[in-house]
């Protein structure tokens, strides 16, 4: 992840998930409560303390999504596949943070993760075989200064 072409791969897959999550959440999931509100306040559930507890749009996870999008599309982009799993395991831990902080229910980190995942597959597809951007010098570039450019 040092190049304009991998950087553009990561921000659409970032951008298409957030706007997607948040269109679902406000208009077709709007009613579905977080867990708080679901089960009322002496469900007995685990609440952590310093944690503001939502009450409404739990449906998708929009962490979830965030989280398996961007480091999927990083999984894609590094071809060691040890770091793919652990980028696994990050993602997954953060959608577990979720149901933990009562904020999600298990169903929606679940939606969530494949919506980021789904998303992440369809733009590194897309950008990979529909596109020549990476064959371009621009999106070829490096981020960042180089050890050529600190000498000048």
């Amino acid at each position: 992840f040092y190049r304009f072409y991998h950087a553009l791969l990561m921000a659409v897959s970032f951008g298409i998930s957030a706007v997607l999550v948040a269109l679902l959440k406000h208009t077709v999931f709007a009613n579905f409560d977080r867990p708080l509100k679901y089960f009322g306040e002496n469900a007995g559930l685990h609440l952590v303390e310093g944690v503001t507890v939502h009450s409404y749009n739990s449906f998708p996870s929009g962490h979830s999504a965030e989280a398996f999008a961007v480091l999927a599309m990083l999984s894609f982009l590094v071809k060691n596949q040890k770091l793919g799993l652990l980028f696994f395991f990050l993602a997954l831990i953060i959608s577990l943070s979720r149901p933990y902080l009562v904020q999600h229910f298990f169903m929606d980190t679940y939606a969530g993760a494949g919506i980021g995942v789904l998303i992440s597959s369809l733009v590194f597809y897309f950008f990979e075989n529909k596109t020549d951007l990476k064959e371009r010098d621009f999106w070829n570039r490096k981020l960042g200064k180089t050890k050529k450019s600190l000498e000048k």
